[in-house]
Formats: C-alpha cells, sequence, structure tokens
C-alpha cells in the first residue's frame, strides 16, 4: 500500500497555481552538453502564483524526478526502472546525505496543493526567483515553501540548472538529467567544493555558481516579454516587475546572493542554508547592498554585511529543502521525525514571507525584530 503525504496546506488567503515552460538563451553553451536549439541552453521554468480558484488539475503523484514534476504523476515504484543514470544518481545522492539505503524503495506519493494550469489572479504580483539545492531540481524541491508564498501573493519562478539538477522534463519529453558519471561534472570534488562551509569557493564550485547566477539572470531577462502586452498573453501586466526578489537553498541560496551582488534590480534576496560567497582565490567577495536574509543550520556561516542572519536550531541540509517528506522512512528516525519537520518547513515559511512583505512591499514584520515563542527553533545572531 502506498502512502500518499505531503506538507500542510499554506495558510495564505489565495489558491495557487503552477505552470512549467522551457527558456531557450541561445547565446549561451551549455558545458553539460547542449539542451536546446543550435547548442544553447535550454532552462526550465516552474511558476508557482496566486490563481483565481481552485481549478485545474490537482497536484500529486510520485515525486518529481525523473518525469518532470508533480505535474507528471506516475505509479509508484516505477521511476528508478526507466531513466537509464537515474538510478545510480539518487542512490549516490542518498549516500552523500547519510540516508538509509531502504529510502529509494520508499519514494512515494507526494500530495500538495496547487492546480496545474489554473488561471493566474488579477494582479500585479511581486515576482521572485528561486534557485533549488546542489543536486535537487525546481519541480518538486521546495514546492512547501514556493506554495506558500504564492498564496500570499507572489509569482514564484522556479529555475532548473540542467546538468546540475536532478533531472528537467522538457514539454517534448527530452530528459536533462544528472549524471554523476559524467567526466565533465567531476561530481565527487565538484559536491565537496559546493559542500565547504567556509572560504573561497574552489575552482569548479566557482564555474557552478557563475552557470547558475546566469541562469537566473536569464530568467529575470524574460519577465519584460513575459510581462508585456499581448492578446495570447494571460500574464501581461500581471507581474509587478518594480518589487522582484531573489531566494534560494543551500547552492541555490548562493546563487541568489550572487544575482543580487550582480543585478540591482533584484530588492532583497534570501538565503536558507546558503552561504555568502567569500570570493574566488585571493579575490575578494562581492559587495552586497540589498537586504539579505541568511537562515542557516550554523550561526557561525559567512554572512554579507549588514543582512539579517537567523539559526534553524538542529536541523539538517534535507530539512530545508522539502525532501524529508519524500521518504516515509525518514519519518522513522529521530531527526526526521515528522514534528521536526513540519516544524522547520513552517518556520521557513513564516520567516522568508516575513521578510519579503517588509522588503518588497513595505509591511510590518514583527517576526524578524527578535526571538518568537512561536518559533523557538528559530534563533537570532547575538548583536
Amino acid at each position: 500500500m502506498c502512502t500518499v503525504f505531503g506538507w500542510p496546506k499554506p495558510a495564505g488567503p489565495l489558491p495557487v497555481g503552477t505552470q512549467a515552460w522551457p527558456l531557450v538563451d541561445p547565446r549561451r553553451a551549455d558545458p553539460f552538453g547542449p539542451t536546446g536549439p543550435d547548442g544553447g541552453r535550454t532552462l526550465l521554468v516552474n511558476a508557482w502564483y496566486p490563481a483565481t480558484a481552485a481549478e485545474g488539475s490537482r497536484l500529486g503523484g510520485t515525486v518529481g524526478f525523473p518525469e518532470g514534476g508533480v505535474l507528471y504523476p506516475r505509479p509508484p515504484f516505477t521511476l528508478l526502472a526507466r531513466q537509464g543514470m537515474l538510478p545510480n544518481t539518487l542512490r549516490r545522492l542518498v549516500e552523500h546525505h547519510g540516508l538509509p539505503g531502504a529510502a529509494l524503495s520508499q519514494v512515494t506519493h507526494l500530495t500538495t496543493h496547487a492546480r496545474a494550469g489554473a488561471p493566474l489572479a488579477a494582479g500585479p504580483w511581486p515576482v521572485l526567483l528561486f534557485s533549488h539545492g546542489y543536486g535537487l531540481e525546481n519541480a518538486v524541491s521546495s514546492s512547501y515553501l514556493m506554495e506558500a508564498l504564492a498564496s500570499h501573493g507572489y509569482v514564484v519562478l522556479s529555475v532548473s540548472h540542467p546538468g546540475e539538477s536532478l533531472a528537467a522534463v522538457y514539454p517534448d519529453g527530452r530528459l536533462a538529467a544528472l549524471d554523476v558519471d559524467d567526466p565533465r561534472l567531476a561530481f565527487g570534488a565538484r559536491l565537496a567544493e559546493v559542500r565547504a562551509e567556509s572560504g573561497p569557493w574552489g575552482r569548479l564550485a566557482s564555474e557552478s555558481l557563475a552557470l547558475w547566477t546566469a541562469d537566473l539572470q536569464t530568467v529575470l531577462a524574460d519577465l519584460e516579454r513575459l510581462n508585456a502586452p499581448g492578446p495570447d498573453n494571460a500574464w501581461a501586466g500581471q507581474l509587478e516587475l518594480t518589487r522582484i526578489g531573489a531566494l534560494g537553498v543551500g547552492f541555490g541560496g548562493s546563487a541568489a546572493l550572487a544575482l543580487a551582488a550582480a543585478d540591482p534590480r533584484v530588492q532583497a534576496v534570501a538565503a536558507l542554508d546558503g552561504r555568502w560567497a567569500a570570493g574566488v582565490g585571493e579575490t575578494a567577495a562581492p559587495v552586497l547592498s540589498q537586504p539579505a536574509l541568511m537562515l542557516g543550520r550554523s550561526p557561525a556561516a559567512p554572512t554579507p554585511p549588514g543582512a539579517l542572519s537567523l539559526t534553524l536550531l538542529g536541523a539538517r541540509s534535507l530539512h530545508f529543502t522539502g525532501v524529508a517528506l519524500w521518504f516515509p522512512i525518514l519519518a522513522q528516525l529521530a531527526d526526521f521525525d515528522s514534528g521536526n519537520v513540519y516544524r522547520y518547513l513552517q518556520a521557513l515559511n513564516a520567516y522568508a514571507l516575513a521578510f519579503f512583505e517588509r522588503e518588497l512591499r513595505g509591511a510590518p514584520a514583527p517576526l524578524l525584530a527578535g526571538p518568537d515563542p512561536a518559533h523557538p527553533e528559530v534563533a537570532f545572531a547575538a548583536a
């Protein structure tokens, strides 16, 4: 019997819709092999947004890899048998995170609260660009957070990073998957650099950070087209392009910080378990002038000057992504018991929302003023 579970329904007043589309950047070659026409790099954008009503197909089904996210539900236990390199990739990732091997046989159904293809509600709405954790994917990773933000009136555009995302399935059925045996990736060495918690970035991690930042810049540059008037464009005028933020989890949080440092159109940035780049080799770290939220596992992590630094006490990296909800066996482990998982996810939702409400909408945010008894797991950095 298959377990069906997920995260609590978002607390916001608005229903949530989701859509996905490819975005080709013909100017950039893909270092892990061509994913677009003429060798260009093709991203996959998954949008989570305020919807007009609970229309469209309810999302659910087997978790997002490798078949394009919850938009493509499949029976359980088929995904490991279908897509070539992905079983080996998944095993390597499970081993890296110290999860029990039985987790691979327990990938199960995941219930979410968004509706595929639901019409976008009348805005305009602030825009958030989201970048997922390294080796994960943009369709499902941190969906709990994207749904929560969308339910409070944000359009969240979650960006794939082909070659380093777990899987992206394009509308024509092509699969861009993470191949840990690809020599161009040098997975073991690259992952070690990506996971380093201090010091300057290594060469491989720096290459990835530049690539992910450029992916986010591609989506940022496409917002004008997405918002442009047109008889067939249901999104025309619905994006509030004077209110743009960026956020990410893990390495994606580092990419969000790098995007903000490179582009002043990003007015606020939140890194959840991300790391502020300490430069490359002897190169100085970039300057970040926008408000920043750093919410991580360690109070000792490098942070940009002036950032609001919070610690999620007792959390592990997988608590930030929602991955702890993908495998039922994790609910049986002491450090992944369901109470902790949901409490951490609710705290991440609350603090990310309060931060963007304050910085993009000018709303009061008493939650950011100091410790809150409703969230004892969140510690503020000492003054």
